[in-house]
């Protein structure tokens, strides 16, 4: 079971958001080569490459609903592929992601979003995912905060190991916003913890 610890708001996460929703910039390292840079605007069509929610590497995500009723999700691991928004397309959106993970007894990572328009109330599920030979998977099963009307947030979550084989853990996370009314795919966080915590 994941205990959630204290959350609060944020008016900024892993560098600076233009509240003004123009972009995302980021002073983080993407992990490797992502596909190019999307954009949201009134004079072209939204193409978004899907969320892959089975394996995630990516570490930002992006959730948005366009005026002509289009909801989509986007993960990406460079911060330069930061889909840009025009306000005049879109009904609401969001930026997400997962924090680094750490250990001290217990894995503790954090979950932090930053929305724009009518993007209503914002709900993040969490959980840890653990190497094996075919890609991360889940660790445990998924875990509520929220939902808040906060435009930026952070939840911090922990969990204790279970004891058992050694692999690499993450934490990773999805969103919900209901002015959008899609769930998001998942992110996961930039670094991974190599401990004998098994499952």
């Amino acid at each position: 079971m994941i205990l959630q610890q204290n959350s609060r708001s944020r008016r900024t996460f892993v560098g600076r958001i233009l509240v003004g929703c123009v972009a995302l910039v980021t002073v983080v390292t993407g992990l490797g080569a992502a596909p190019a840079a999307a954009s949201v605007d009134s004079a072209a069509p939204v193409v978004l490459p899907a969320s892959n929610g089975s394996s995630p590497a990516n570490i930002y995500g992006f959730l948005v609903r366009t005026k002509d009723g289009r909801t989509l999700s986007y993960t990406y691991e460079n911060p330069a592929d930061a889909p840009t928004v025009d306000p005049e397309a879109v009904i609401g959106f969001c930026y997400f992601g997962a924090g680094n993970i750490s250990y001290n007894g217990r894995f503790n990572w954090s979950t932090f979003h930053s929305c724009s328009g009518n993007y209503g109330l914002v709900t993040h599920q969490s959980r840890m995912l653990r190497s094996s030979w075919s890609g991360y998977r889940a660790y445990n099963d998924w875990s509520s905060r929220g939902p808040t009307a906060y435009a930026a947030w952070t939840y911090y979550w922990s969990m204790y190991c279970k004891g058992g084989g050694t692999y690499d853990y993450k934490g990773s996370v999805r969103i919900y916003a209901s002015g959008i009314g899609y769930w998001s795919g998942v992110a996961a966080s930039n670094n991974s913890v190599r401990q004998a915590c098994g499952v």
